[in-house]
C-alpha cells in the first residue's frame, strides 16, 4: 500500500506498512497531535509579548535546526510535504 499520489500530481509516493488501523499509523497520529501541540504552545507563549520567552524560543529553534535538520540534505525517507515549520 502506497500514500500519495502518481506523477500527476507531482507528489511524493511511500510506502506504508499494515493497513488503515495499523501500528504505524497510530505512532504517526501522535507524533503529530504531539508536534501540533507543541506548536500551539509555542505559539500562546510568542502571544504573552515577553521579549524573554520571544528570544528563548527563536534561540532554542535556531539550535534545533542546527543539531537536527542541517548538514547533509539527501537524507532518504525523508518527505518534506509542508514548508510549514509547525506543521
Amino acid at each position: 500500500m502506497y500514500i500519495g499520489a502518481d506523477s500527476h500530481t507531482g507528489a511524493y509516493l511511500y510506502p506504508i506498512a499494515g493497513g488503515r488501523f495499523s501500528a504505524g499509523r497510530l505512532a504517526e497520529s501522535v507524533l503529530f497531535g504531539v508536534n501540533a501541540t507543541i506548536g500551539y504552545m509555542i505559539m500562546l507563549a510568542i502571544m504573552s509579548f515577553n521579549g524573554g520567552v520571544f528570544v528563548a524560543i527563536v534561540v532554542g529553534l535556531a539550535i534545533g535546526y542546527l543539531a537536527f535538520r542541517s548538514g547533509d540534505d539527501d537524507v532518504a525517507g525523508v518527505v518534506v510535504d509542508n514548508s510549514c515549520a509547525c506543521a
